[in-house]
Order: structure tokens, then C-alpha cells, then sequence
């Protein structure tokens, strides 16, 4: 966190989060390292690059249907739940739902802000 402030970064270009990304990498060296950092406005979520415990997303959006959860016998109508315009992005370990997850790629950096996915790195 120190270099961060010490550098002054913003985060409001891409070079920011591509500096970012090399940073975690190097603190991924010294071990398995999954993370999820947040300034306020941005979450940057990154994965470790031996791919330990996993780190997946999902996009939620409408149209909302019927979801279960994987670990309870539980289902949830989400369309009586959410309107339209809601959307957003859940991080997990593993998924959480039947939904249709996607998993980070080893040792990737995913950057959102105000619930749009803004940066993933190696793109």
C-alpha cells in the first residue's frame, strides 16, 4: 500500500492498473497470493498465477431468473428481487450458484469501477 501512495497512482488510466498488475505479480512471488484490494471507487481483484483456491466472477444482469445456491437447498426468484436496471459483478473463491461463473485466469488482475469490469489484464 505504500508504494501506491508513495507513487501517487489514480487510477484513471490503464498504464495505472498495467503498474498495479506488475506489483502483484512480484508479491505473488513470494507465495500463494489471491487478492481483492478496493480504493473506494475501484475493486481490483487478482488471482494467484499457480491458480491456489481459485477466484471466479459472475456478471448478474437481467433478465433474472431462478437461482440455487450450491451449498444449501435454497432457490431464490431473483426476478421478484431485483429490477431491471440492477446489475453488477459477484467475486468468489468457487461459484456460488448455478449460475454460469467465469474463473480468472492464473495469476490475472480484473479491475471494476462504479459496477462495470474496466481492465483485465493481459487484454
Amino acid at each position: 500500500m505504500n508504494q501506491i501512495s508513495e507513487k501517487g497512482v489514480t487510477f484513471k488510466d490503464e498504464s495505472e492498473y498495467r503498474w498495479l498488475w506488475d506489483l502483484l505479480r512480484d508479491i505473488n512471488q513470494r507465495g500463494t497470493f489471491n487478492c481483492l484490494l478496493s480504493d473506494g471507487r475501484h475493486l481490483f481483484c487478482y488471482h494467484d498465477h499457480a491458480g491456489y483456491n481459485g477466484l471466479c466472477q459472475l456478471h448478474r444482469r437481467a433478465p433474472y431468473d431462478k437461482v440455487k445456491l450450491l451449498d444449501d437447498d435454497y432457490e431464490i426468484n431473483l426476478a421478484h428481487e431485483k429490477r431491471p436496471d440492477q446489475e453488477g459483478y459477484i467475486i468468489a473463491s468457487n461459484p456460488l450458484t448455478n449460475e454460469k461463473w467465469e474463473e480468472f485466469q492464473e495469476g490475472e488482475l480484473r479491475v471494476y469501477r462504479d459496477g462495470k469490469l474496466v481492465y483485465i489484464s493481459g487484454e
